[in-house]
């Protein structure tokens, strides 16, 4: 007993838990009673303090990227890894609509009746130059991510930058879907016209698919929201006269280069009217995959 004491703390300090733990006190009346009281009140405040602490590192672990599932708990834990893996499928659902668009522009170029509209300048290109679609694709894409830069200068938002990724991964889609559509390409105009249809429903499938998931997107359009707001002009407006003057610079770079129109034939336009009904149709049936995958 005497050992709980000041006296006995300061030389066995393992006594200080199991004084209190026993209630023990020491000499009544005397020092050691005020001791033990102030030994007590002081372990049962770092007791609280490492409750907090512990407390505060497990929220802090719910709340980050180890929370565990479900825990009982803390059922915010499950909702913030429920989050975690949605930004894991919307990023599935961005590379699959990367890859859908590459093939949907290589299919509609392959027959050879023309191609998107915003694929015409580069697909022009190619006949001018020993270069791939894909590549006059991040070539004309990155001239579109430095007019950004120019335009908005210092207050260019470095996040832009993941437009890079995306931009090189569609440029390899598009090569490696010509190259496999290049074992397919039919001979009868009316297969030629089905090939181009199932072109602009892959194209309209990946730009579907890519807003949902609103990860990233092409420089093009990065370029054309960043007049929009600029100018304060409405994004579609934009958008429009963007892919118009596009397929207006491929016409007179094949005019001045070739003395006739190359490139540019019945299927751009048709393209130019399905890409956008095709996303307009697949618009309700995603509302669906939306909510379980995203939401």
């Amino acid at each position: 007993m005497g050992f709980c004491g000041k006296t006995g703390f300061r030389f066995f300090p393992f006594l200080r838990k199991r004084c209190v733990a026993q209630n023990w006190t020491a000499f009544p009346g005397g020092a050691g009673g005020s001791a033990i009281k102030m030994e007590q009140t002081g372990l049962l405040r770092g007791e609280k303090k490492k409750k907090d602490r512990q407390k505060t590192e497990a929220d802090g672990k719910f709340s980050g990227r180890i929370s565990p599932q479900g825990h009982p708990e803390n059922p915010a834990g499950y909702w913030n890894m429920k989050s975690r893996f949605s930004k894991r499928k919307r990023f599935f659902l961005f590379c699959t609509g990367i890859v859908l668009a590459g093939f949907g522009v290589a299919f509609s170029t392959l027959p050879g009746l023309g191609t998107t509209p915003i694929s015409s300048l580069p697909y022009v290109l190619t006949f001018i130059f020993p270069w791939t679609l894909g590549m006059t694709t991040v070539g004309i894409n990155l001239l579109f991510m430095g007019l950004q830069v120019l335009i908005l200068r210092r207050r260019f938002p470095w996040t832009r930058l993941g437009q890079l990724p995306t931009l090189f991964a569609f440029g390899f889609c598009i090569d490696f879907g010509m190259w496999i559509g290049s074992f397919l390409v039919p001979e009868q105009y009316w297969l030629r016209l089905g090939e181009e249809l199932l072109g602009c429903g892959l194209l309209a499938s990946g730009i579907a698919f890519q807003l949902l998931a609103d990860v990233s997107y092409m420089p093009g359009d990065g370029f054309v929201r960043t007049l929009a707001d600029e100018y304060d002009i409405p994004f579609g407006t934009v958008k429009v006269c963007f892919d118009l003057s596009i397929v207006i610079a491929a016409l007179v770079l094949s005019l001045c280069c070739f003395r006739n129109i190359s490139g540019i034939r019945e299927g751009t336009i048709l393209a130019a009217f399905l890409v956008g009904f095709f996303i307009r149709m697949l618009q309700q049936p995603l509302r669906h995959l939306k909510r379980r995958l995203v939401k």
